[in-house]
């Protein structure tokens, strides 16, 4: 446990896995910002008349990793909520991050029934996470975001 006594999220070699498949392409621009098509920058640093048309083209590219996050999850037991298994590790935690931003820049991007819309949804109600989505800033109130983005304006 922590100093405060909470469970330390698990790092092992899978999550190291989730976490960069979360912050590199197709997905994200990490490590040499070489992929300036990723769901941060859709959602925050273009205009949404800019970026609204790479949406497709983007979940194009995104999908296949999603599908392969898809086959880990259906490989685990199906009592098994995460990756790592009954508790989330801190790759999970990113993986979700970007996950996040992912739906909210296409809403379809999770099929319902699915072992990754349930691993969603199981990371979403965690302590701490659940209170965070709910008093974020939310999609279009002009608080975080480049003025026009979707993030900033909302559609």
């Amino acid at each position: 446990p922590s100093p405060s006594r909470r469970t330390l999220a698990r790092f092992d070699e899978e999550q190291q896995t989730l976490f960069t498949i979360s912050n590199t392409p197709p997905l994200m621009h990490w490590p040499d910002n070489s992929n300036p098509m990723n769901c941060a920058w859709l959602l925050n640093m273009y205009t949404w008349a800019e970026a609204a048309p790479n949406v497709d083209d983007y979940m194009r590219r995104a999908t296949p990793i999603l599908d392969q996050l898809e086959t880990r999850l259906a490989a685990k037991p199906a009592s098994s909520h995460f990756f790592g298994g009954e508790v989330p590790g801190i790759g999970e935690i990113g993986l979700f991050a970007t996950i996040d931003l992912i739906v909210t820049l296409a809403s379809t991007a999770l099929n319902d029934g699915t072992r990754l819309h349930k691993w969603y949804r199981s990371i979403a109600a965690l302590d701490g996470i659940a209170e965070y989505l709910s008093s974020r800033p939310q999609l279009g109130a002009g608080v975080q975001g480049n003025p026009g983005s979707l993030m900033f304006s909302g559609r």
